[in-house]
């Protein structure tokens, strides 16, 4: 028996490290598809190894014993769901998931939740796959959401804020956890190609002056990135797991961290990213003491409601892959948040690196799209989309060809002086606009978009007439 439990436990750390166990699976496995879609189940078995005298055999019953569990669960999950049991379904479905890299149960998943219209829950599995060396090309390649119906609809006022800036479809920002050197010295200077932007999260405790590794940026070259407009955050001082510190330890890896980035850098961190995500009520209420912003799926859903942070790089990411979650973020009007660590250097090894074409290509197919998608900070971002929950449209007057409004805002953000709001002329086009504030007679530049009017305006309660020929 005592054997039994450790070959459990050896899944479980198998799993846990990412593990690549899907090249074990069948894909002739059963995946909810479009058809059948509800699901969830309870009490999956566990998986027990006799003792064998060769470890590699072990290791071997131990992969194909956790296969057989997995192909039993999905079984059960597929009978739950012809029965409708959806939250059982869904239950067991997340067993089979489960720091697993086997890409069939999030599939299932996915499929469940887009079909429910539960589109947050369905980002949320796809994040948690990237996590392992899950078949992130074969999950991305399953699913076509245009067939699903979209839960982030064109506003139908007549006067609305623009989810993003200059009224973009999707916004992108690229986050680097760990201040990798070869971000600054391979990727950063394939975003200044462009003009986009980046956040960099660094550990202040691994830049040590000249003893720093070798992997890991210096002071002067956050610096220089930071004086480029590159965004340079808190990562934690030395990596550690937060929810297993104690207070004093946990001041240290949040505050401390902070201070010193304040210092070295010239401009406090206004973001945190949690040491491998890893965070629980305690950790984030200490992050936000000196943070405005933590990378935390609820945390950012409180201020916009389709946030999508996709791990990036990897075996199993193409840039196939990359691109399909832009077109995506593009068509359900997402914030796409691309988490990435390192590029590919000889002789340092590196989590899920992503290569120098990889990048190149995808910011190339970016630029393409540049119409239609926002790349920003990630604090750039975030304080938009802050300031636009916190600020209220009041239209004080409508005629056939003008509007007057005013936004009306609880609490301004520094840094973010306007918002972007869209003035509807359907079903006419507007061929010649005028706006100007009411008070003052100042113009404000706009422009026409189709059936629509863009401009910009400051969230301070100024009445604002926009009139249209």
């Amino acid at each position: 028996m005592k054997k039994g439990i450790i070959a459990v436990l050896v899944v479980a750390a198998l799993s846990l490290l990412g593990v690549g166990l899907y090249p074990f699976f069948s894909r002739k496995a059963p995946v909810v598809n479009s058809k059948e879609w509800k699901a969830e189940i309870t009490g999956a078995p566990a998986v027990e190894v006799q003792e064998d005298q060769d470890d590699k055999f072990k290791i071997k019953r131990i992969i194909q014993a956790y296969k057989e569990r997995n192909d039993q669960l999905l079984l059960e999950g597929q009978r739950l769901l012809r029965e409708k049991k959806i939250d059982e379904a869904i239950h067991v479905f997340q067993q089979a998931m489960d720091g697993a890299s086997d890409p069939r149960p999030y599939a299932s998943l996915i499929n469940i939740y887009l079909h429910l219209g539960r589109e947050e829950d369905a980002y949320r599995i796809l994040e948690k796959a990237g996590y392992y060396k899950t078949d992130m090309n074969w999950l991305v390649n399953e699913f076509d959401l245009k067939q699903f119906p979209k839960t982030t609809p064109e506003s139908s006022e007549v006067v609305a804020i623009a989810p993003f800036k200059d009224n973009k479809a999707a916004a992108i920002t690229f986050t680097f956890d760990d201040g990798p050197k070869s971000v600054y010295t391979q990727g950063l200077p394939l975003f200044d190609t462009y003009g986009f932007k980046a956040s960099i999260f660094v550990n202040p405790g691994f830049i040590r002056g000249d003893e720093t590794h070798p992997a890991h940026g210096r002071w002067d070259d956050w610096r220089d990135a930071h004086r480029r407009g590159f965004e340079i955050s808190n990562h934690g001082l030395d990596h550690l797991i937060l929810p297993e510190l104690d207070e004093e330890e946990l001041e240290r890896q949040v505050n401390y961290a902070h201070d010193v980035i304040a210092q070295e850098i010239g401009e406090a961190p206004a973001s945190f990213v949690f040491p491998q995500d890893l965070h629980d009520q305690r950790t984030v209420e200490k992050a936000l003491e000196k943070h405005l912003v933590v990378r935390q799926h609820g945390f950012l859903r409180q201020v916009y409601t389709s946030v999508m942070t996709p791990f990036y790089g990897g075996e199993y990411f193409s840039l196939a892959s990359a691109n399909k979650l832009v077109d995506w973020s593009i068509d359900r009007r997402v914030w796409l948040i691309p988490v990435c660590h390192a590029l590919p250097v000889e002789g340092i090894e590196s989590y899920k690196p992503i290569t120098m074409e990889f990048l190149r290509d995808h910011l190339a197919y970016i630029h393409e799209h540049e119409k239609d998608i926002w790349v920003d900070n990630f604090i750039n971002v975030y304080k938009y989309l802050l300031l636009r929950s916190k600020t209220q449209v009041r239209l004080i007057d409508q005629q056939d060809r003008s509007v007057v409004f005013a936004l009306d805002n609880s609490t301004l953000v520094p840094s973010i002086p306007t918002l972007t709001v869209v003035v509807d002329t359907s079903p006419r086009k507007a061929r010649e606009v005028t706006a100007r504030h009411m008070s003052s007679g100042q113009e404000l530049s706009c422009k026409i978009d189709g059936q629509r009017i863009i401009l910009d305006v400051a969230p301070d309660g100024e009445s604002v007439q926009v009139e249209w020929k």
